[in-house]
């Protein structure tokens, strides 16, 4: 049975890919993955969710290149 559900939507508008998850002591669930840009080249993302399912903040990384 899920207790929340969540979706992540990048700003290219197109495929977000999870890599990895992790949930901390408070219950937080931390999930890393990529992005599409809308300069059409996948960022780093990770995302803090609260243990209700907040996002409580998102960390992008656009590489030097623009991409990974």
């Amino acid at each position: 049975m899920a207790l929340w559900t969540n979706r992540y939507g990048g700003t290219g508008h197109t495929n977000d890919y999870l890599w990895g998850l992790a949930v901390d002591s408070n219950d937080n669930v931390f999930v890393a993955g990529t992005a599409f840009s809308s300069s059409g080249e996948n960022d780093m993302l990770i995302v803090k969710y609260s243990g209700a399912g907040v996002a409580l903040w998102t960390n992008r990384y656009d590489g030097t290149g623009h991409g990974i």
